[in-house]
């Protein structure tokens, strides 16, 4: 089983009053040893005096992960790196393949 986890990685703010303008985020998924990642970021706007504000200082990573998850395709990125997991691990099952025919012989040469 693939498990998907979303992280943010920074967050952008104005000195000025503490908007926050731009979210840093990951997706990391892992099957066993095998890793995916996807990262991007999610632009904002607003101002202090909009409907729901909420203070910088009162901010938690969950907020700003459903901020994140409510305003990209999360299933998008979770299937490219599904299909990235699935395409590692198909190379990492394949069995081995050697050429050659068993009757040859090399010769070395006497001096």
């Amino acid at each position: 089983m693939i498990i998907h986890n979303w992280e943010i990685s920074n967050i952008e703010r104005l000195d000025s009053n503490d908007v926050i303008t731009l979210i840093y985020w990951r997706c990391l998924s892992n099957k066993g040893e095998y890793l995916a990642k996807k990262v991007g970021e999610l632009t904002l706007t607003g101002s202090p005096s909009d409907e729901g504000f909420i203070p910088f200082e009162n901010i938690t990573e969950e907020i700003v992960q459903g901020w994140v998850t409510s305003n990209v395709d999360k299933s998008f990125y979770e299937n490219l790196n599904t299909e990235d997991i699935n395409e590692i691990e198909a190379l990492d099952t394949e069995p081995s393949i050697s050429e050659g025919l068993p009757w040859e012989m090399v010769f070395e040469q006497e001096s």
